[in-house]
C-alpha cells in the first residue's frame, strides 16, 4: 500500500519471503545505519542501481535532506526461505548467516530512525570468524537460538547457542 500526500509518502509492506530472499547488513561499517542512508534501491525490472549514499552524493544525504517525509513500515512473516546475514569483517569475510522464522516489524523514517520489533527463532546458522588474520573458525548455531528485536536493532536481545567442532588429533 502506498499513501501519498503533499510532502509525504508512506509505504506499508506485508512481506512473505520467497526462496533465496536475504538481507545482508555490513556491521563492519556501522556509519551506514547512523546516517539513515543504508537503503539501496534497485529497480525490479531493470536491476538498475539507484545510488542514495551520502558519500556518493557529496555529503548531501538525499533521503534525510529532502523536504518530503518518507516512511516505510514492513510486516514480514519470516520463514526458512529467508536468510539474515551480518558481515562482520569485509577483509576476512567473517560473517553470521542465519535462517529461521518469526514475525518481524520494521519501520524507517528518512528524518528519524530505523527500528525493528519481533522474535526471530533460528533453525540454522553459521558464524565464520578469523583470529589474527590466520586462524579461521566456523561455528554452527543450534536450533532454538533466538533474537528478540524491541526497537533499536543494535540493542536486540541475543540468545545464540553455537558449536565449534574440532577434528580429532591422533
Amino acid at each position: 500500500e502506498v499513501i501519498g500526500r503533499k510532502n509525504s509518502v508512506t509505504l506499508n509492506i506485508n512481506a512473505i519471503p520467497e526462496r533465496g530472499s536475504f538481507i545482508e547488513y555490513n556491521a563492519a561499517g556501522p556509519e551506514g545505519i547512523s546516517n539513515s542512508e543504508f537503503i539501496d534501491w534497485v529497480s525490479h525490472n531493470s536491476n538498475e542501481y539507484v545510488d542514495t549514499s551520502e558519500s556518493r552524493n557529496n555529503g548531501q544525504g538525499p533521503l534525510r535532506n529532502m523536504s518530503s517525509d518518507i516512511r516505510i513500515n514492513i510486516d514480514a512473516d519470516v520463514n526458512n526461505n529467508f536468510t539474515l546475514r551480518v558481515l562482520m569483517d569485509e577483509q576476512t569475510g567473517d560473517k553470521i548467516s542465519l535462517t529461521g522464522e518469526g514475525g518481524l516489524h520494521a519501520t524507517y523514517f528518512n528524518k528519524g530512525s530505523f527500528e525493528m520489533f519481533g522474535n526471530y527463532l533460528i533453525d540454522y546458522g553459521t558464524y565464520t570468524m578469523t583470529i589474527q588474520q590466520v586462524i579461521k573458525k566456523n561455528f554452527v548455531f543450534q536450533p532454538g537460538s533466538t533474537i528478540v528485536f524491541s526497537g533499536d536493532p543494535f540493542s536486540a536481545a541475543l540468545n545464540l547457542k553455537g558449536q565449534h567442532t574440532i577434528p580429532s588429533v591422533s
